[in-house]
């Protein structure tokens, strides 16, 4: 019921040298608990693996066995993976901490350790055992480098100055170092080209590239100021390599023959802590100090791809700003506060605190200051509190520090509240045991109250509706509740300390409570007794949070890193999550979505949950057009009480759904009930295209109409606007926004504007080269303002190119070979308006042509349609093809992603055909048991009608909800039948609850269209299996039906694009087998069948079977060629095409947790579920692959004859 949507993931460590590996497309890098796995074709988590307990120091990829990684952590565990499993090979525990670790290139089974006290070890991943090779602990090495080529050779980096090569077949060694040096060194990196150079960077910016052989300095490189972090070699340019420093954001590229760098290349605004060199992929893997994973294309010369910077370190706390229901803040142990736009989880801001003297985290992580806790304020406050006891108040929108201010000793501060009703007022407690009340005045802290407390003093929550009552959570396991001042109870509540509180925001007098006594406690604080205590985590609770419109639903975290769900009416823990790999301390509830939460971990990720499921009834309710009223209910905690909406943001609702547009009130109740990406833009298009509304011009998708004023707009804003306006992003010098503006000018076609913006930037012989483009008159103004001007030449990019040459069909070619979809669309629609036209060309527009712009916009949009969909951004896609008002695109896209609430409100408003939206909706009610509802849904279909009555418990119904009596149904069967109107024989006997009957005709019929190579006719008899049970029909019969849905299934499903054919085909020929089935099919449709399974494995042998097809009738003709264009495709690329249109859910593209053994399995793919689960018994499905199986197959995979309802 809690459904995982979305992840934030952690960034990647900054401070551990060796933390980000690579092998073919996968990308590693760490967090401080996890391995997170990028897949550098779509930049997609591939997966996740959590097991170390502690801080993982060091990774290393098995290149002779990709399928093999080593990782270990500041508690010496050692795991080397299997990544086809994700199973340890090996685990144990080394015993000595670990600096670096490499697999050795020669040998496939040996890894190779340098330790912190100097050791050499050797570890066999096969016998487990472990040898050590020798000590160096007098020069005290920190870097381990084997060559690449050299067997046995390696290179290791020392704190004593410069560094030693050796052997793994000797121990003779050589040390390279600076002359009269001493100078501890920062990386090493050998040569591919050669088997003898080895180049060193020195912690003081000396660089030198070493002959090892002769152990002399071959060039001596010019001194860095900045320092060298990280250096990589360009195999695909001999003698060319690369560095970077974690100082400032900059690329820097030599050759050996030259002392000093031969270029400088800008990367983003964050020091770079790591990088490496793809030879296949001409790309560089940059690893950022801010936590973020960027891929530098060296031919195109841009990031092709940045993740965000995220937390690598412990998220203490996260909290949604009641004033902008988009901002979301966290505060994390590295000592900042990270501000993240809700609606796409950009970070829009990083605020930093002092350097406070912590000294190093265990030994290897500088921290200014651990934030525990952050809580938002009127305006743009923002507020934080340390483990210096300090609370430090923010000017978030100037990225300023407004004071510091500590209200009694220098000890931690965990908690900080701010008061809704007072916002002057702010609470925390301290560790000498206060209730330190602050009032805000002017830009400072000052002291309200201070009310001692007997011992140390954590959670403090203001209540919701008496302004001045607070509650404080303490050491002695107490509850205190205060009135301004006046304790009005004093409550021992837990063994343990109290965390934190939260007061239920439907009541006045409830408070819950989390304690290191591993409970949760529901108090009357009125009466001053419990209500409920709420037992099941196996560790310190942490983080509560009430749900504001069901008053009995509470969200708990905890140290066992789970999050669990509770109705506190019966104790009953209603769900358990375990996707965290680590203690979950944050959890915050939006104010405006009761229904979306977010979460914070020791796992340093951030979480996106939605409770939709739980409340699906009341959606369910709202769309079928029930009154908003009738949703609405009575706060209570009585046990009997039926779900409904029960707090103020439902009934500030009320009024409002009344007077809004068909679109708003979509809007309304959708976004109230879920959570999806690309909302706003969904609704804002669908807004522009049926009333004409305004869109937002910073939306990410806009109407095609629109996109050229909005990247206009932004264009002159980069011109324009001052530096504290990008202070702390990439565009943050005025070079970097002119340059930004030319290039959305010259993809907007305005030439001219992009020439002044070149000629401001200095670049004169850009200008000259793009000018004519405008026009031969002002190439010739700009050739005589360059007369008294020189500038630098530069290299152009073949897409600047395309544009100013007015060639923009091969631009639009270029970009949709990198995949940039977005600019090929920009520039598709800025031609198709005829922008890009040469000067000289007249005459009335060609049709043809404009058909044909027409297509390649479209299919620019079908393709970042895709992409969206591949990620699982549902709504995002449907709201890219709205951009060209394509409506029925869209909706195929809400369907596919199984969005049934926005599909009904995209047809709805557009009068699009609903039928299957509507049955399925009917079929999700049913599944409840709200039966007048999926009534309700189908109520103008009769025929859909009538099937789904055959499924309601009560046969008496039938005449409740219009229709026939029951014995009506039976004999309009039989004459259905007797004039051979078998579709409707079979409906009917399904409707007179004779499945037997219908079973029978079906398989009779079956039988006779096996012969003629066509069995469309079957996919519809035995979707009206969908509403009737085969329990009660002879075993034969219910054997033969199975089977024949299988085999119907796995074609339908083959033509669909599922990517179920292969199991569902297999459970065909398992039936057949294992029941002795007499399914006497035609050759023809055998051969293609199997043909079909053969080509899923070994695409030639399914060829070579299509070529035994014997005088094939049209049917089976039109199924042959098919398959031929499928299997004559490269395998992967066949693989591919198979799943084209495969389900794609929210959140189905979010990794397992590989460290929760609970974890459900597909019995498909007998692989961890990704995204949501359908069981049945004791068994699973992914929801999508249950919702593509049943919808070419009614009945369930286990065989045995139960019907499947995913929806």
């Amino acid at each position: 019921m809690l459904k995982q949507i979305k992840l934030c993931p952690s960034g990647c460590q900054y401070w551990n040298k060796s933390v980000v590996a690579r092998s073919g497309k996968l990308l590693a890098y760490c967090s401080t608990l996890a391995i997170y796995f990028l897949d550098l074709d779509t930049f997609t988590i591939a997966k996740i693996i959590a097991a170390h307990d502690q801080t993982i120091t060091c990774i290393t990829w098995n290149q002779q066995n990709p399928a093999q990684l080593a990782s270990v952590s500041m508690d010496n565990m050692l795991y080397v993976w299997n990544l086809a499993t994700d199973i340890p090979d090996v685990h144990l525990n080394i015993t000595s901490p670990v600096l670096m670790m490499e697999f050795n290139p020669s040998k496939v089974d040996e890894l190779l350790f340098l330790h912190e006290n100097g050791d050499i070890k050797i570890l066999n991943t096969v016998t487990k055992a472990i040898t050590k090779k020798a000590n160096y602990a007098g020069i005290r090495p920190k870097t381990l480098k084997f060559h690449p080529s050299f067997t046995g050779r390696f290179a290791l980096g020392c704190n004593e100055g410069g560094a030693l090569v050796c052997h793994m077949n000797h121990d003779n060694v050589k040390k390279l170092d600076l002359p009269k040096q001493n100078t501890p060194s920062e990386d090493i990196q050998w040569d591919p080209l050669s088997d003898k150079y080895l180049l060193v960077a020195f912690k003081d910016g000396s660089l030198a590239l070493f002959d090892v052989e002769s152990a002399q300095i071959l060039m001596a490189f010019d001194i860095i100021s900045t320092g060298i972090k990280s250096m990589a070699w360009n195999k695909s340019s001999p003698g060319e390599f690369f560095t970077v420093t974690d100082k400032i954001a900059a690329l820097k590229v030599w050759n050996v023959s030259k002392k000093n760098p031969v270029d400088t290349v800008k990367l983003g605004n964050s020091g770079i802590s790591h990088i490496s060199y793809m030879h296949d992929r001409g790309e560089l893997v940059c690893a950022f100090k801010n936590g973020s994973m960027g891929v530098y294309s060296l031919l195109k010369k841009k990031l092709e791809f940045c993740t965000e910077p995220g937390h690598a370190e412990t998220v203490f706390d996260i909290s949604i700003n009641p004033n902008d229901k988009n901002m979301v803040a966290t505060a994390s142990y590295e000592g900042t506060i990270k501000i993240w736009d809700l609606r796409n989880m950009k970070n829009i801001d990083t605020l930093h605190s002092d350097a406070l003297g912590l000294g190093e985290f265990k030994g290897v992580m500088q921290v200014k200051c651990v934030l525990y806790g952050v809580a938002w304020g009127p305006g743009t406050l923002i507020a934080t509190c340390t483990a210096k006891g300090e609370v430090l108040l923010y000017d978030y929108s100037k990225t300023r520090l407004l004071h510091r201010f500590r209200p009694t000793i220098e000890a931690p501060i965990y908690r900080i509240n701010w008061s809704i009703l007072r916002s002057d007022l702010l609470a925390v407690g301290t560790s000498d045991g206060y209730l330190a009340m602050l009032k805000i005045e002017g830009k400072n802290l000052v002291k309200y109250k201070m009310i001692k407390h007997p011992q140390a003093v954590f959670g403090t929550v203001w209540h919701h509706n008496i302004p001045l009552q607070i509650a404080t959570g303490c050491q002695d396991g107490k509850i205190r509740v205060y009135n301004d001042g006046e304790l009005l109870a004093d409550i021992k509540a837990h063994d343990g300390k109290i965390f934190n509180l939260a007061w239920n925001p439907c009541f006045d007098n409830i408070l819950a409570t989390s304690s290191d006594d591993k409970t949760i406690g529901i108090w009357d604080i009125s009466a001053k007794r419990p209500v409920a205590s709420l037992r099941g985590h196996t560790q310190n609770t942490r983080a509560i949070v009430w749900n504001s419109e069901v008053p009995w639903l509470l969200v708990s975290g905890s140290w066992d890193a789970t999050i669990r769900v509770w109705d506190v009416r019966s104790s009953e823990c209603l769900h358990i999550s375990s996707e965290h790999h680590a203690d979950v301390y944050g959890i915050a509830s939006h104010p405006e979505r009761p229904f979306l939460l977010l979460s914070c971990s020791r796992d340093a990720s951030i979480r996106f949950w939605s409770l939709e499921d739980y409340v699906s009834e009341l959606e369910l309710r709202a769309i079928s057009g029930t009154p908003w009223s009738q949703l609405l209910g009575t706060p209570s905690l009585e046990g009997t009480a039926a779900i409904s909406l029960m707090g103020n943001k439902s009934r500030q609702l009320s009024d409002l759904i009344r007077t809004q547009s068909d679109v708003d009130k979509f809007k309304t109740i959708l976004t109230f009930f879920r959570f999806r990406t690309g909302e706003d833009d969904f609704f804002e298009i669908v807004n522009y295209i049926k009333y004409h509304k305004e869109v937002n011009i910073n939306n990410l998708i806009l109407p095609i109409e629109e996109l050229f004023s909005s990247r206009s707009s932004k264009a002159t804003e980069l011109e324009t606007a001052s530096g504290m306006a990008y202070l702390g992003s990439a565009l943050a010098k005025k070079e970097d926004r002119l340059k930004e503006a030319a290039k959305t000018h010259l993809k907007l076609g305005n030439i001219k504007q992009y020439c002044e913006l070149m000629i401001k930037l200095g670049n004169w012989e850009r200008a000259l080269a793009f000018a004519p483009g405008f026009c031969m008159d002002y190439w010739l103004n700009v050739s005589q303002r360059y007369a008294q001007f020189l500038a630098n030449n530069e290299k152009e990019d073949a897409s600047a190119v395309y544009l100013a040459s007015g060639k923009p069909d091969k631009a639009i070619q270029f970009y949709l070979k990198r995949r940039d979809f977005e600019d090929a669309l920009l520039v598709a629609s800025r031609k198709s308006s005829g922008v890009f036209t040469s000067p000289l060309s007249e005459g009335p527009r060609n049709p043809e042509s404009e058909a044909t712009e027409d297509y390649v916009l479209r299919d620019i949009v079908n393709k970042l349609a895709e992409d969206y969909i591949i990620v699982c951004e549902p709504i995002l896609s449907a709201a890219t093809h709205l951009s060209l008002k394509d409506t029925k695109a869209a909706l195929n896209k809400l369907m596919r992603s199984h969005e049934l609430s926005y599909a009904l409100a995209l047809a709805e408003i557009f009068t699009l055909p609903s039928n299957e939206i509507r049955l399925y909706l009917a079929r999700r009610s049913e599944k409840k048991g709200l039966w007048d509802l999926a009534m309700k849904f189908v109520e103008s279909e009769i025929q859909v009608k009538e099937l789904l009555a055959a499924k309601i418990p009560d046969p008496t119904r039938y005449e409740h909800y219009g229709l026939r009596r029951l014995s009506e149904y039976s004999p309009l069967a039989e004459a259905a039948l007797k004039n051979n109107q078998i579709k409707e024989a079979v409906r009917l006997f399904i409707i007179s609850r004779n499945p037997q009957r219908a079973a029978e005709i079906t398989i009779q019929k079956f039988r006779e269209l096996c012969n003629t190579g066509d069995i469309s006719e079957i996919f519809d008899l035995l979707q009206y299996f969908n509403f009737t049970s085969v329990e009660g029909i002879s075993v034969k019969t219910k054997a033969e039906i199975l089977a024949i849905g299988s085999l119907a299934g796995g074609i339908s499903s083959y033509w669909r694009g599922y990517s179920i054919t292969y199991m569902m085909l297999m459970t065909f020929t398992n039936l057949v087998k294992a029941q002795n089935l007499d399914l006497s099919i035609g050759t023809n449709f055998q051969i293609i069948a199997n043909s079909i399974l053969e080509s899923i494995r070994q695409p030639e042998v399914g060829k070579d079977l299509l070529n035994t097809v014997m005088n094939p009738n049209a049917r089976e003709t039109e199924s042959i060629e098919y398959l031929r264009g499928q299997m004559n495709k490269s395998h992967p690329s066949a693989v591919k095409e198979l799943g084209r249109n495969r389900m794609r859910l929210i959140g189905g593209n979010l990794p397992a947790n590989n460290a929760n053994k609970k974890i459900p399995v597909s019995i498909f793919t007998r692989k961890a579920i990704q995204g949501s689960v359908f069981s049945f018994g004791s068994y699973s499905l992914g929801l999508d692959e249950a919702l593509m199986w049943a919808k070419v197959n009614p009945f369930s995979p286990l065989n045995d004859g139960n019907l499947i309802n995913p929806y």
